[in-house]
């Protein structure tokens, strides 16, 4: 599909000549609900209920509480499961649910009494088979996560005549396009991980047609992951099919702003059947290779008969390797893979990243020492199923993430690395500056429970990550020296690095982390108030604790787009300096509230809280683009015509 037949021209409106008197705090918005209180696990689990329609309307002044920064002008875009069921269907995993986005467009204008003018839009993604079920009035086509839309004994005895026949009935998958969604170079993409991207009109949010990128997803999908790279302003992206024969196979591809493709490289890495996020340095990309995804011909077989599902095999598996890879990103090295084990973990998300090199040598990629990066990690017990009390995705009330740190060695490549723990709060959707991947970074914004419990996620947790590393070093420190203190009063000798190494690699550091508790126990009908809780304000940490259940912090940066190279974003004194957009669903109204809070000082509170009449399905992830894309008129006139006259020029 070509770009001029996907979308056509949008306007944009860039924030940074948006006219502020001045860059005071806004007043705060305050929330009634007592955010210690226990919730009940049915009324969280309504978070996933379907929605029924698909309303497009203002934001009444009345229900916006505070002020929204004036600097504050884009759209933000999320996407999520909007269906539970289809006609009847129980659906049985959220991930099966097909896409909805929510656009929510804050406006360079205001109303008469000063406030924003704030715009909500959401819409299915019409994806093939939502149209066809819709028509047919009927479940039709089977989940990756085990919904089935025939019996498996139905499936069973058409895998059987296909093995007699010698013919293959292919495997009929829906494409929810349901988790993340993205603007870039004049097109909007819905995104899910084992199908195409759909392409969709910014302003509408209708659905175009599924794009292929000019022909460079050859593999037939594209994550829902991406990564931009301000320095040389380009768009990666990635395609991975898993394979049996061959083993699977890794696309990374690099884009420019008109969607041209500038390089594409196609791996085939031993083990490395899952890719859903990566990190990107300036000269190499890095990917874990996961103990929790296995393709063999027996797993295969089982899929094809319906007698499980991806999902369901989705656990680990202790005869895999857990594995760092990095790949040098220039095409004359892209066959130089470096590896390095490391202990027993999952990753769906990385975090920040930050690349040593040499001393007094230039950066390169023969010259990098090393990479530190962090990334939310699952332990051994994590499973896509069950989903505990139906209030996420997977098991983690039990099997929490924590974000941990990693060190890459350049120097020892082939040997063993370990992870640090760098916060014990359970966690996931990990959140930092978009236009500094590759940059040094060192905060990470994650939806958290800092209670001392797995589930819900009701906080929002910023994570300092050199303070929490020196906290981290000097703990193991102070266990190391009572240690060998401890074995050699006993008299015992110390074992060898490598029977060390092996230990390690069947260890279990993140299943092994206890946060405090802070909450009376959770029941089977409910999630504990928390009873003492944490310090809002640590050297490491600074937390939000929430009115509800929050999903993925967004961050959108004060500056109005990617800077260029000698844009004062690449300062570090800047990687905090913007906003969070925080959605918080409240069990007991059954309604969503769409939160700003300060980037830098979240522990303060909401700057203003957008309060919706009804709910907003728990979304998976979304993304900011300051850029308004409107036809509508605002108050009897046109967005150009509202506008402040210095920014018309603009439009």
């Amino acid at each position: 599909m070509s770009d001029s037949a996907a979308v056509s021209a949008a306007v944009g409106l860039p924030a940074a000549s948006v006219p502020v008197a001045a860059r005071g705090p806004a007043s705060k918005a305050s929330v009634s609900l007592d955010p210690m209180r226990s919730l009940e696990w049915r009324a969280i689990a309504r978070g996933f209920e379907s929605r029924r329609e698909e309303p497009s309307y203002w934001v009444p002044a009345v229900d916006i509480e505070g002020e929204v920064p004036l600097e504050l002008v884009g759209t933000v875009f999320r996407n999520g499961p909007g269906l539970s069921e289809v006609f009847g269907q129980r659906l049985k995993h959220p991930i099966d649910g097909d896409g909805i986005i929510a656009a929510i467009t804050f406006l360079p204008v205001t109303d008469a009494r000063g406030k924003k003018k704030i715009h909500f839009r959401e819409r299915f993604v019409r994806s093939e088979h939502h149209v066809k079920e819709k028509e047919a009035r009927k479940f039709l086509f089977r989940g990756q996560m085990g919904t089935q839309a025939t019996s498996w004994l139905r499936d069973s005895l058409t895998t059987a005549r296909d093995l007699l026949t010698g013919s293959l009935t292919p495997l009929q998958y829906r494409n929810p396009s349901n988790t993340n969604v993205f603007y870039w170079g004049g097109k909007l993409l819905s995104c899910y991980e084992t199908g195409l991207p759909h392409v969709l009109d910014p302003r509408t949010l209708e659905t175009l047609g599924l794009d292929d990128l000019g022909g460079a997803l050859t593999h037939g999908t594209m994550a829902a992951h991406f990564r931009y790279d301000s320095r040389r302003d380009v768009l990666v992206v990635i395609s991975l099919r898993p394979g049996l024969r061959k083993g699977s196979a890794l696309s990374i591809m690099e884009f420019d702003k008109n969607w041209k493709m500038l390089q594409k490289q196609v791996h085939r890495i031993p083990h490395l059947a899952y890719a859903h996020d990566f990190l990107l340095t300036e000269h190499f990309y890095v990917f874990h290779i996961t103990p929790f995804v296995k393709v063999t011909k027996e797993l295969v077989y089982e899929i094809a008969t319906g007698v499980s599902s991806p999902g369901e095999q989705m656990k680990y598996y202790p005869d895999l390797p857990s594995r760092m890879v990095a790949i040098p990103r220039a095409m004359e090295q892209h066959t130089q893979l470096r590896f390095w084990d490391v202990p027993p973990c999952h990753i769906f998300h990385f975090g920040t990243s930050r690349v040593n090199y040499a001393p007094g040598a230039a950066p390169s990629a023969t010259s990098v020492q090393s990479i530190e990066f962090s990334a939310v990690c699952l332990p051994k017990g994590f499973a896509m199923f069950p989903t505990q009390h139906g209030a996420f995705l997977s098991n983690c009330d039990t099997a929490p993430a924590h974000l941990c740190y990693f060190h890459l060695d350049f120097t020892r490549e082939g040997s063993f690395t370990d992870l640090t723990v760098l916060d014990d709060s359970s966690c996931e959707f990990p959140s930092t500056h978009p236009y500094r991947h590759g940059l040094p970074s060192r905060f990470t914004w994650v939806m958290a429970n800092a209670r001392g419990q797995g589930l819900p996620f009701r906080d929002v947790i910023k994570i300092d990550e050199h303070a929490a590393l020196m906290e981290a070093e000097a703990r193991q420190a102070k266990a190391k020296a009572a240690s060998a203190a401890s074995k050699k009063m006993k008299g015992s000798g110390s074992k060898s690095s490598q029977s060390s190494a092996k230990a390690l690699l069947s260890s279990d550091p993140v299943g092994a982390v206890k946060a405090p508790q802070c909450s009376a126990p959770s029941t089977e009908q409910t999630a504990g108030a928390c009873t003492a809780p944490p310090p809002a304000m640590t050297a490491t940490r600074k937390i939000w604790f929430s009115h509800g259940v929050v999903g993925e912090p967004i961050f959108i940066p004060r500056q109005s787009g990617p800077p260029s190279a000698e844009s004062s974003c690449a300062a570090p004194e800047d990687e905090d300096d913007g906003w969070l957009f925080v959605q918080c669903y409240v069990p007991e109204k059954h309604t969503t509230d769409f939160v700003i809070l300060c980037a830098r000082e979240p522990q303060k509170g909401p700057l203003a809280v957008i309060h919706l009449k009804h709910h907003v399905c728990y979304g998976f992830h979304g993304t900011f683009t300051p850029h308004v894309f409107f036809d509508d008129p605002v108050d009897g006139t046109t967005v150009r015509e509202a506008a402040p006259p210095e920014m018309r020029a603009k439009l």
